[in-house]
């Protein structure tokens, strides 16, 4: 499914051929967010390789994570380092002294910003295997793929549309379309989803209303 393909789907359920091309990428990019935002799913799960080096007290996670999965030592030796982290509260309170501290191999650590912080400058070479579920890469030219699989595009069609009536402040309307496509939601749910689920829904308003002078037609006029 690319993004032609769902201007053409959206502008069929407005009965206007003539919608804005633009609003319908953008509300289609934060439908596509929102549903990978809510939901732990197997399509974005990826893996990388995080280095290291010796007298590091930090190391960038990569850069389109959304969630760590899993964090494990490849090298110098090979070990499950979850059980490690500890929460940024709790790990400053006992090494606040981080960068300064003797060097040694990874003991305790936590995420900061978008990396992981250590409890001493690393006294050798460190090297990571992270599993990780990562942002879906936004659609920009019509024949971009959308990276929700085909089987679900009537899910994709509608919660546009509901984005696009957000975006026009047509909240009663939007409403209306997001109960109607629930059933699609958990369907793709149960069949994408890895442990946590849905976590609820992301509302991104505007102020302006755009797309067509009239606003949104109602479906059916």
């Amino acid at each position: 499914m690319t993004l032609a393909d769902i201007k053409a789907s959206v502008r069929g359920l407005l009965t206007d051929d003539q919608y804005d091309a633009d609003l319908i990428t953008e509300a289609a990019n934060w439908f596509v967010y929102e549903l990978f935002n809510n939901t732990r799913t197997r399509l974005m799960e990826s893996s990388d390789t995080i280095s290291a080096a010796i007298n590091a007290t930090t190391a960038d996670f990569p850069s389109d994570m959304m969630t760590w999965i899993g964090i494990y030592s490849t090298s110098p030796s090979v070990a499950e380092i979850t059980e490690s982290h500890l929460p940024y509260k709790q790990f400053m309170a006992r090494h606040a002294n981080f960068a300064t501290a003797t060097a040694a191999r990874l003991g305790d650590w936590t995420d900061y910003g978008n990396a992981m912080r250590f409890s001493a400058p690393l006294s050798v070479a460190h090297t990571f295997q992270i599993d990780y579920l990562r942002e879906p890469v936004p659609m920009e030219d019509d024949g971009d793929d959308c990276e929700v699989p085909d089987r679900y595009g009537e899910l994709v069609s509608k919660g546009t549309l509901a984005r696009i009536m957000e975006i026009n402040e047509d909240y009663a309307e939007a409403a209306q379309e997001r109960a109607n496509m629930e059933p699609l939601v958990t369907t793709f749910i149960r069949n994408e989803a890895r442990g946590g689920g849905k976590t609820g829904p992301i509302i991104m308003n505007s102020r302006r209303r755009r797309g067509n002078s009239g606003g949104i037609p109602r479906l059916g006029e």
